[in-house]
């Protein structure tokens, strides 16, 4: 794993990274290994939340939006987090793993589906966020951990201007 007292602590001794030793610290319990809890639950709580995005859509429009944004929102079979120098690295078998600065400026990204975006990551205690803009929209992830940090509860917002209204959802994470 990237993340020992160390490598976390380094940064602030040589001056970069976040800002605070409290955002490097915060960022630092995020870092680990996580499986999805029940995951086929979870699939049809997140096909719930699509279909309600696009309830007020015609029937072509449903079928097609729906396929897309399923292929988009699909549980992670293991999520992997790391932390390093004050960079985080958030890493699931759906997508390209990128680096970035915690706190630091959007970085551009291609998406799996080929769609030009940025990228960046930033710890609000207590929770960490993730957000990917594009061009077609937005998806945020307000990302928190339980009390003894073993439950990690990933709240997704996906927004776009195609959209009646944003799909929102929650899927819970377990630490291996």
């Amino acid at each position: 794993m990237l993340s020992s007292p160390l490598l976390v602590a380094l940064p602030l001794l040589i001056g970069g990274g976040p800002t605070t030793p409290d955002e490097t610290v915060g960022a630092a319990a995020f870092a680990g290994r996580y499986q999805p809890v029940q995951a086929k639950r979870q699939a049809v709580t997140v096909g719930k939340a699509i279909d309600k995005s696009l309830a007020n859509r015609n029937l072509l429009v449903r079928w097609r939006a729906g396929d897309i944004l399923r292929q988009n929102n699909q549980i992670a079979s293991e999520i992997t987090i790391s932390t390093q120098a004050g960079k985080m690295l958030i890493m699931t078998p759906l997508r390209k793993a990128w680096w970035t600065d915690l706190n630091g400026k959007p970085r551009s990204i291609i998406t799996p589906r080929g769609t030009k975006a940025t990228l960046s990551r930033s710890y609000e205690s207590p929770r960490l966020i993730e957000r990917f803009v594009s061009e077609r929209g937005k998806r945020t992830h307000h990302i928190s951990l339980s009390q003894d940090g073993q439950l990690m509860l990933w709240q997704v917002t996906v927004e776009s201007k195609e959209l009646a209204q944003p799909i929102r959802y929650t899927l819970k994470y377990r630490r291996r």
